[in-house]
């Protein structure tokens, strides 16, 4: 008890004093003011239509409306919106439904029944649908490829599973890892147990029940939800545009629509154990605890995240997708849900919604302890690093740009403190006990991870997005496969054999110079050497300006186009892996006969021919360690 006090301590700094300034929680909505307010924000970060929804009391206290859903049509409460990842929520729904009924269990292992899934999860630990919907089952995540720009190439769900599920690539339960694919293969599980297409089983376990009439995971929409459909925008400074609307091969994990009257409904339905339409069984599996790295760190619960709201227990979920960004907030013991929806504009916007309604919700009690405390710089230089988010990839090429969309960096200020970036600000962690940190300032955690050696090799934080803290587990990177270090390494072994091949150009045409008649012509080897040093070095700078750079740009940019699959000119380039290796190979063979003594081949050749052969087998290592050799997806 007294670590957890001292774990937490820090919330009631933060919570405490604006209880005392907050009103009560059960006091009436002032909906006019709290809509001023929410427009204000909404202005402010550039929101061209959404929704807010807040439920209180076993109530439905506001629906309100922001913006417009296209150039002609306010937004109402019937709007139909599409929610990206809390569609999360609704797949976890219908398993808990059928948990709760007894067709389905938490901790059965689904290979048994599934044999393909043996093929990307060989070992002893099961596979399980506790693991997929706390995402802990330690499959990596894949986004080339989710999604389709027409209703008939979506794939059948079971059919790209089996295609396209990605690999486990570390030990299930240890590390929260999201993976979309992990949610869509508990789809397939919800899907196969009910005997019927993911979207019917759905609409007939949660959505039906709930009179969520204007909610659906179908593709295509039926005509009645297209013509209430939300437009979502990408906006720049040069104005806002329409984001196309496009289809899922994996629907269940971000392709539910729905309005804000139904998802009302919801709210008050999961914030009910007693609710008839779904049951206290089905709203205890999916409300409580699941997982967490350890006790005195917020956890997960099926496809939600804990996070303390107003000092409350809060389960909370967000998404973004094709322009639209959502939020679900649930704080069972307050009575309370939020939920906010916006087609487009600055995440910051679902993070000042959620401050509006902690403020409405006051604060549960403080708690007395001791703040965070500062470290030695021993202690800091042992906890600094690179560390790389569980949701990269492992395995497939889709690995390169992960490890550089997906690393942040864990450091210290003068004061003693780790720093850590969280949605943008800096945020200072102090120690709270041994390996556990807290937010100075705020109500982040940090739980550090040692290997048996008591190297720190992992830390469990938070992924912060549109207001949402997603219980997250980073792996600590050694120097070798930093991205800052790999950036290095490409470039080295592109630019040295560059500047060789600039040397030798000069050297050798002074020789052409002084050439002395009779002077005898170089080998058959020389000249095969000396063609392939300067076509192996063209290759590898080829691929790297022309696929890598501009891979791991989309990838950092805009990876809404790599969903839809790898551009047919990158995909071009996948060749060009296979033509690198054949010439450092060759090349390499070269150098090494080049130095026998017999061999006749200046020293300048030699020279060219063993740098340029040694950077290319290291070029070629880089990309057999990325999966760019062969290239698997």
């Amino acid at each position: 008890m007294k670590r957890l006090i001292g774990a937490l301590a820090f919330l009631g700094a933060v919570t405490g004093s604006a209880g005392a300034q907050t009103p009560a929680p059960g006091a009436p909505l002032d909906t006019a003011a709290l809509a001023g307010r929410l427009r204000a924000l909404a202005d402010s970060a550039s929101v061209p239509g959404g929704a807010v929804v807040v439920a209180r009391n076993g109530r439905v206290d506001a629906i309100i409306a922001l913006g417009t859903r296209n150039e002609t049509h306010p937004v109402t409460e019937e709007t139909v919106f599409r929610i990206a990842s809390v569609s999360k929520v609704f797949t976890a729904a219908a398993a808990a439904r059928l948990v709760a009924l007894g067709e389905l269990s938490l901790d059965a292992d689904l290979r048994t029944d599934r044999p393909w899934l043996a093929a990307v999860a060989s070992g002893p630990e099961p596979v399980t649908l506790r693991g997929l919907l706390t995402h802990t089952a330690g499959f990596d995540d894949r986004a080339i490829g989710m999604f389709v720009r027409e209703a008939e190439d979506v794939t059948p769900l079971g059919d790209y599973l089996r295609a396209h599920m990605p690999h486990r690539t570390t030990v299930p339960g240890r590390w929260a890892r999201y993976t979309n694919q992990g949610v869509a293969l508990a789809g397939l599980v919800v899907e196969e147990t009910a005997g019927q297409p993911f979207d019917a089983a759905v609409a007939a376990l949660i959505l039906e029940p709930l009179d969520m009439v204007s909610s659906s995971f179908a593709q295509p929409l039926s005509p009645a939800l297209t013509d209430r459909l939300a437009c979502a925008y990408r906006c720049t400074d040069a104005g806002c545009d329409p984001v196309p609307w496009d289809y899922r091969n994996t629907s269940l994990a971000g392709g539910l629509v729905t309005t804000p009257a139904d998802m009302g409904r919801f709210m008050l339905a999961v914030l009910d154990e007693g609710h008839a339409s779904l049951g206290a069984e089905t709203v205890r599996l999916l409300t409580s605890r699941a997982w967490s790295a350890q006790p005195d760190m917020p956890g997960l619960a099926l496809a939600l995240f804990e996070q303390p709201i107003a000092g409350y227990r809060g389960l909370v979920h967000a998404g973004a997708s094709s322009g639209y960004l959502s939020l679900l907030v649930l704080v069972p013991d307050a009575g309370a849900g939020l939920f906010v929806v916006t087609t487009g504009g600055s995440s910051r916007f679902g993070a000042a919604v959620l401050a509006e309604f902690e403020h409405l919700l006051g604060a549960a009690p403080g708690r007395s302890g001791s703040p965070p405390a500062p470290l030695t710089a021993e202690e800091l230089d042992e906890y600094s690093g690179v560390y790389l988010l569980g949701r990269a990839a492992r395995r497939g090429y889709e690995s390169m740009p992960g490890r550089f969309l997906y690393s942040s960096a864990i450091g210290s200020n003068a004061d003693g403190y780790l720093t850590r970036s969280e949605a943008g600000r800096v945020r200072r962690y102090g120690r709270v006990e041994d390996d556990l940190f807290a937010d100075v300032d705020g109500i982040g955690m940090m739980a550090f991870e040692r290997n048996p050696a008591d190297r720190v090799v992992a830390v469990h934080a938070a992924d912060v997005f549109n207001g949402a803290r997603f219980p997250a587990s980073y792996e600590r990177l050694p120097g070798v496969l930093q991205p800052r270090f790999i950036n290095e390494l490409l470039s080295w072994a592109a630019g040295l054999p560059t500047i060789a091949l600039v040397v030798w150009l000069l050297i050798a045409g002074v020789g052409l110079l002084r050439r002395r008649p009779g002077r005898r012509g170089r080998t058959a080897m020389g000249k095969a050497g000396l063609l392939l040093a300067p076509v192996t070095t063209a290759i590898m700078l080829v691929f790297m300006f022309r696929f890598l750079a501009r891979f791991n740009g989309m990838a950092m940019s805009d990876p809404v186009t790599l969903a839809y699959g790898l551009p047919p000119a990158l995909e071009r380039l996948l060749w060009l892996p296979w033509a690198i290796a054949a010439c450092a190979v060759t090349l390499a063979g070269i150098a090494v006969a080049s130095w026998r003594p017999k061999a006749s081949v200046p020293f300048i050749d030699r020279a060219l021919f063993a740098v340029t052969g040694a950077c290319a087998l290291l070029f070629v290592a880089v990309l057999v360690y990325f999966s760019l050799l062969p290239p698997v997806a």
